[in-house]
């Protein structure tokens, strides 16, 4: 399907990045095999779907009604940068990873950043990242301070309209920092720690279906891999012995 046929008859100007697509409408069927598309996500309460695409130039969000298909909104970074995965924070807003294209690799490289913008391509901001305190020239983010840290979302939190709870990790040159669990919302990019950290570096996190983190991940000097959990929240840690998950391990 051509790219003219995927979303609005409008132009979507964004930054420096403006789409002049023109209307068709497309069956889900044809949306999923589009090969420009690399992911679909429905919004909390299923009004929405939203979509990543590569336009030509860089990976862009467009936005459609679910009963309708079509569109109602869109938007993309612009500059040097690009859009990465994405989740619903709400029924209108999303939050997102900012990465940049390496054409000499397979994926682009994440440095932590996070962005979040409303579906109509308002209110977006650089939420999270060394980068938000800069002035992004060429791009439709607003800036906050500047985070010398890596952000990953663990949960989008479907039941707070406001929030995602993400891993935060302090840069340093050994990697050795443990990741703390912080509170992150979604229109100001104020934080509020949970009071829960990895036990070695490189951390990540998982929760159960209420949002509460149950699971930690984290990498000794020798790059050991430790698993701890939590049954009870207002339990204790357990670290879990290397004969329970071997090398790897899947959450289910």
């Amino acid at each position: 399907m051509k790219k003219q046929s995927v979303i609005v008859a409008a132009i979507l100007c964004i930054g420096s990045l403006c789409l002049n697509y023109a209307w068709a409408k497309p069956t889900i069927e044809q949306l999923i095999a589009t090969p420009q598309l690399s992911g679909v996500k429905i919004s909390p309460h299923g009004k929405y779907l939203g979509i990543k695409v590569f336009d030509g130039e860089q990976q862009v969000l467009q936005f459609y009604d679910r009963e309708t298909l079509k569109p109602v909104g869109g938007f993309g970074i612009g500059g040097r940068v690009e859009v990465g995965e994405f989740e619903w924070a709400n029924e209108e807003r999303i939050v997102g990873e900012v990465v940049e294209p390496d054409f000499a690799k397979a994926q682009p490289i994440f440095y932590g950043e996070l962005f979040a913008t409303d579906i109509d391509g308002t209110r977006s901001e650089m939420l999270f990242g060394f980068r938000s305190g800069e002035s992004q020239t060429g791009t439709h983010l607003q800036t906050k301070d500047a985070d010398y840290a890596s952000a990953k979302i663990i949960d989008p939190l479907p039941d707070d309209d406001r929030h995602v709870l993400i891993s935060k990790t302090e840069w340093s040159e050994r990697h050795d920092r443990p990741a703390r669990v912080e509170l992150l919302d979604v229109y100001s990019g104020q934080e509020r720690s949970q009071s829960i950290s990895s036990k070695y570096g490189s951390g990540g996190f998982l929760t159960d279906s209420t949002g509460k983190v149950r699971v930690a991940v984290s990498f000794d000097a020798e790059r050991n891999m430790h698993v701890q959990t939590l049954p009870r929240v207002d339990g204790e840690w357990i670290d879990l012995p290397r004969s329970a998950y071997g090398e790897h391990f899947a959450p289910f």
